[in-house]
């Protein structure tokens, strides 16, 4: 089996960004082989232990490990699959990293503000914005919703997960009347559109995104800023784990600890406590 052959068998399961992230940090190594005359397919434990030396001159510790943990896991795969006799990843120290989230979030007051300021951009942005911080979904789920999706009588939405698994969730109603008046009639099609038509670009959705938080003075907030502020509040709130987890589309509670930026140790009653927090 080629090299290439390989990488593609490897890559095969996975799609949108999973996709390009891994094929970008098997791209990385690669590149890396290639500069010190290594052959990909004859490297050894020592061979991978100096890639994580030299990428630790410019990147921090977790992109490391996340970067690294590719190569490790292709390598596991091209063991399984007969081409190595030994797993030359096995036993590879990986630099350790912090496990917290050190991105930028909104407080509780910044948070009512922040809905404020995006209820007066327009009934898409509202709805977008309310939903990125009152349900706490991924960019691009929320984007990838169409109005089908949306079950207007018990206020669910059927995200497509990252790992691609679908999830109903339901969400809290100030989010539900949001999406009522930016949907409207319409029964088909996005529920987040672009002026000329067609699906909400990310870039334009961080925008809105960006533009509401520079209006109450937090220019550094994006969407991914929301989900953190979502399972902060929803901590401050006292909900269990397992709803916020449910919630978020977490797997292990070690994520929801990850994004709990105060670091303490179905969902209508999450999304319905961080709106009430609000006023919501």
């Amino acid at each position: 089996m080629s090299l290439d052959w390989l990488l593609s068998a490897y890559l095969l399961p996975y799609t949108g960004q999973t996709y390009k992230q891994y094929r970008s940090a098997l791209r990385a190594w690669l590149r890396w082989c290639d500069l010190n005359d290594i052959d990909a397919l004859r490297v050894h434990r020592s061979h991978i232990e100096a890639y994580c030396r030299w990428m630790r001159r410019d990147h921090p510790a977790a992109t490391v490990r996340e970067w690294v943990g590719v190569v490790l896991r292709f390598y596991r795969f091209v063991t399984e699959e007969g081409v190595l006799e030994r797993d030359p990843g096995m036993g590879v120290r990986l630099p350790r990293s912090y496990r917290r989230s050190t991105g930028s979030f909104l407080t509780r007051e910044q948070a009512g503000m922040f809905l404020d300021a995006a209820h007066g951009l327009g009934r898409q942005e509202y709805a977008l914005c309310a939903l990125l911080l009152l349900a706490g979904p991924r960019l691009s789920e929320a984007l990838g919703l169409d109005v089908e999706d949306w079950n207007r009588a018990d206020g669910t939405l059927r995200y497509r997960r990252k790992g691609g698994y679908e999830q109903e969730v339901r969400v809290a109603d100030a989010v539900v009347e949001a999406l009522a008046v930016h949907v409207g009639r319409r029964r088909g099609g996005p529920v987040f559109r672009a002026r000329r038509g067609g699906r909400l670009r990310a870039d334009a959705a961080r925008n809105v995104v960006r533009l509401a938080g520079a209006l109450v003075g937090r220019p550094d907030i994006t969407p991914h800023s929301l989900r953190r502020t979502f399972c902060t509040l929803a901590m401050d709130a006292g909900m269990p784990e397992q709803d916020i987890m449910a919630a978020g589309g977490w797997s292990t509670r070690q994520m929801v600890d990850y994004y709990d930026m105060a670091q303490r140790g179905m969902t209508q009653r999450v999304g319905d406590a961080v709106a009430g927090l609000l006023g919501r």
